[in-house]
C-alpha cells in the first residue's frame, strides 16, 4: 500500500524476484493462506497514509476525484462541470443537485439517477436525451413527461397516456398541487413502491435492518427459502490442487450465512489457473467482504464517519468508509431511528454522527 512505480515488493518491502515469488506462493492455493494474507494486509493498511482528496484544476469545489470543475460542492467522480452540489459521478454537468451517474451535458436536474443529455429532469431514473421530465424512468428522446415509464419519442404524456399540450399544461399543475397537499411532491418515489424486498437491495449493505425493523417501516422483505439452506455434505479440500471435478456436483453452504451456492466448471477452471482456493462463502457474502472492509480494524460494514444534513426533512446522508468518502444516500427518513439504535462501529474505529440543523 502507498507505493508507486515499484515491483517485487512484499508487504511494502523490496525483495529479489525469486524471493518474492517464493513468499507469494506461500499464501496462494489454500483458504488458510488467503485468510492469513488478508489479515496481514489489514494490519498494513492500518498504518496507511490516506490522501485527503484528488482535486485538479478546480475552483471553489469540494469532494474527491474532481477535474476541471467550478462551484461543485460535495461532488465525487465529476469532471468538466459547474454549479453542482451532491453529484456522484458526472461528466460535463451543470446546475445539478442530488444526482448520480450524470453524463454528457445534463442540466437543471434534481434527484435523478442515470442520464445522458437530460434537461430539467426531476425525481427520475434512466432518462436519456429527454427534457422536462418528472417522476419518470427508462424514457428516451422524449419531453414533457410526468409519471411515465418506457416511452420513446413521446411528449405531453402523463402516466403513459398521451395528452394534448393544452391538456398536459392544465393537468400537471393540478397533480403537483395534490401531491404537495399529501406531502408527496418534492420527494423521490417511496420505497413502498419497490418490487424488491429491502434485504434484496444494496440498501441492506449500507443500512442493514432486521426483518422486523424493515417491516415496521413498511418495507418489503424476502423471507428465507429453506431449500436454499441445505446442509453441506462435503467440504472441499483446503488447497485448490487437491480439489477434484467432483466439487461441481456438490451443493456448498456459506460459512457466514449458510446460503447454498455451487461451483461451476468455468469458475473451477479459473480458480485452478490462478491458484486460488474454492471459496467458502456465497457470492453475496464475498461481495460484502471485498467491498466494505474497514482499513482500521478489518471489520466489514463499519461506518467511520457519517455527515447528515436536513433539507426540510429530506435527510441526506454522506457515508465515509476508512477516512474516504464512499457513498451517499438521499431521502431516507429511516435514518433517524437507524442512527439512534443500530449504528455499531468497532471499538478501535472513529465514529462521528454529525447532524446539521437538527438532532
Amino acid at each position: 500500500t502507498n507505493l508507486s512505480n515499484k515491483e517485487f515488493y512484499f508487504m511494502n518491502k523490496p525483495l529479489p524476484k525469486d524471493e518474492y515469488v517464493k513468499r507469494v506462493s506461500e499464501f496462494m492455493g489454500s483458504r488458510r493462506g488467503v485468510e492469513c494474507a488478508r489479515a496481514r494486509l489489514a494490519e498494513l493498511c492500518a498504518e496507511r497514509i490516506y490522501k485527503y482528496a484528488t482535486v485538479l484544476n478546480c475552483e471553489n469545489s469540494t469532494g474527491d476525484f474532481l477535474t476541471n470543475c467550478k462551484n461543485c460542492i460535495e461532488c465525487f467522480d465529476v469532471n468538466d462541470s459547474e454549479d453542482c452540489r451532491y453529484v456522484n459521478v458526472g461528466v460535463n454537468v451543470k446546475d445539478n443537485f442530488d444526482c448520480s451517474n450524470m453524463y454528457l451535458k445534463p442540466q437543471l436536474c434534481y434527484q435523478t439517477l442515470g442520464t445522458i443529455e437530460a434537461y430539467n429532469s426531476h425525481f427520475s431514473l434512466y432518462v436519456f436525451h429527454c427534457q422536462d421530465i418528472f417522476y419518470s424512468s427508462f424514457c428516451y428522446n422524449s419531453k414533457h413527461l410526468f409519471g411515465c415509464s418506457g416511452l420513446h419519442n413521446k411528449s405531453y404524456c402523463i402516466l403513459n397516456v398521451q395528452y394534448t399540450k393544452e391538456e398536459y399544461e392544465e393537468l400537471v399543475p393540478r397533480i403537483i398541487a395534490h401531491m404537495a397537499a399529501t406531502g408527496e411532491w418534492g420527494k423521490y418515489l417511496p420505497m413502498s413502491l419497490s418490487p424488491f424486498g429491502y434485504n434484496e437491495t444494496v440498501a441492506q449493505e449500507y443500512l442493514p435492518l432486521t426483518r422486523e425493523e424493515a417491516l415496521a417501516r413498511g418495507y418489503k422483505w424476502k423471507d428465507i427459502d429453506a431449500r436454499e439452506y441445505a446442509v453441506q455434505r462435503v467440504v472441499p479440500a483446503d488447497r485448490i490442487k487437491d480439489v477434484t471435478d467432483a466439487v461441481l456436483n456438490e451443493t456448498l453452504a456459506c460459512k457466514n450465512c449458510g446460503k447454498n451456492y455451487r461451483i461451476i466448471a468455468q469458475e473451477l477452471r479459473r480458480l485452478r489457473q490462478f491458484n486460488v482456493p474454492v471459496p467458502d462463502m456465497c457470492p453475496d457474502c464475498r461481495h460484502i467482504q471485498h467491498s466494505l472492509i474497514c482499513s482500521r480494524c478489518s471489520s466489514a460494514l463499519r461506518l467511520l464517519c457519517i455527515s447528515i444534513h436536513d433539507f426540510t426533512r429530506g435527510i441526506r446522508v454522506e457515508v465515509f468508509f476508512a477516512d474516504k468518502f464512499f457513498h451517499f444516500i438521499d431521502y431516507v427518513d429511516v435514518l433517524h431511528d437507524f442512527l439512534a439504535s443500530t449504528l455499531h462501529v468497532a471499538d478501535n474505529c472513529r465514529a462521528i454522527a454529525h447532524l446539521s440543523n437538527s438532532h
